[in-house]
């Protein structure tokens, strides 16, 4: 007798893998899924498991050659099922039963809506949990003391004229001000399917790819992502060219340092490896402070990756003074 959807995601909890939950709601860039599902795939120790709400359902039924199907998705690289609403009771409930919503939560590192309909948006913020998606979104694990630990990172796609209304915006203001874990990666101006031009339509898909990546550690089959640990990661500090932008790699005088956390480290090395040296090694933050604080006249630049201190890369980039008062600042207790 074969298993429940939700006993099998709770057998996988410990798989030793990083963990993708993607999320489609109601929005024709549904079939956006199977390219960032495959740019996925080189990742071996990814494993990925999809949500469909009734609606995302909708654009997945082969209609066109543009269209994949539900049942094409469960063969894409690295996903290990796809789930909908009618999975949620597959079988009649008993105490201490496994419940797919709670188990999903509960192994998912990241949860990525791509797309999130306007509809979608408005049922989160309003607290609605109709669905298993939304069972999942009001079920997820907050921690008030670093939000940022587990995200849900989502990307609206809707009509010009609904991402206008001023509905968006109050609800997209509780993702961005008030609710730190949500990260929203806003949509583009193009002409959407209907025929209007405008914003609305969702981002590239490859710019979410790299978003999921770097929030995940995907990059590095060696982070701390895949066991769940937070900002106890290991990190390398390097010599370096002082850039304005990390892409920004035109010969300057070098100067002291960037730092990286996570798994944007073997990332940068596989940029620049004419560029960085390694010049020390730590393990935590204890050891990452002992290693600047004699080098702080000599920083020019800091970048800290996403699962670290609540920040994002490439936003990270610390002129001199504040990087000296954010370590002098820092608990190393």
């Amino acid at each position: 007798m074969s298993q429940s959807p939700a006993s099998n995601i709770a057998a996988a909890l410990q798989d030793g893998k990083r963990h993708l939950l993607l999320a489609a709601s109601g929005s024709v860039a549904t079939i956006k899924l199977p390219q960032i599902i495959t740019a996925l795939g080189n990742y071996p120790n990814l494993s990925i498991r999809v949500i469909l709400t009734k609606s995302a359902s909708h654009f997945l039924g082969g209609q066109s050659v543009e269209q994949p199907t539900v049942a094409s998705l469960a063969l894409l690289p690295n996903v290990d099922s796809v789930h909908q609403d009618e999975d949620e009771w597959v079988e009649p409930w008993t105490r201490n039963a496994n419940i797919l919503h709670i188990e999903l939560r509960r192994w998912a590192h990241l949860l990525a809506i791509v797309p999130m309909s306007a509809n979608l948006l408005a049922k989160v913020t309003g607290g609605l949990c109709n669905d298993l998606l939304t069972n999942v979104i009001r079920a997820w694990e907050i921690d008030p003391s670093n939000p940022r630990r587990r995200l849900i990172i989502v990307a609206p796609s809707m009509n010009t004229m609904m991402w206008s209304h001023p509905l968006t915006a109050k609800q997209l203001a509780i993702l961005n001000d008030e609710w730190k874990w949500f990260e929203v990666i806003p949509p583009q101006i193009k002409t959407l399917a209907c025929g209007d031009t405008g914003q609305g339509a969702m981002c590239d898909w490859k710019e979410l790819v790299g978003v999921i990546e770097e929030r995940l550690g995907a990059t590095d089959t060696g982070s701390d992502a895949a066991t769940g640990a937070d900002s106890d990661q290991t990190g390398r500090v390097y010599t370096a060219c002082a850039h304005h932008r990390l892409g920004n790699r035109s010969a300057v005088a070098p100067e002291y340092v960037i730092l990286v956390l996570g798994g944007m480290g073997r990332k940068l090395l596989e940029w620049t490896s004419s560029t960085f040296q390694v010049v020390a090694f730590f393990h935590t933050e204890r050891s990452l402070t002992a290693v600047l604080h004699p080098m702080t006249a000599s920083i020019s630049m800091l970048i800290i990756d996403g699962g670290v201190r609540g920040m994002a890369p490439l936003e990270f980039i610390r002129v001199i003074d504040t990087l000296v008062q954010d370590f002098t600042n820092m608990d190393v207790g």
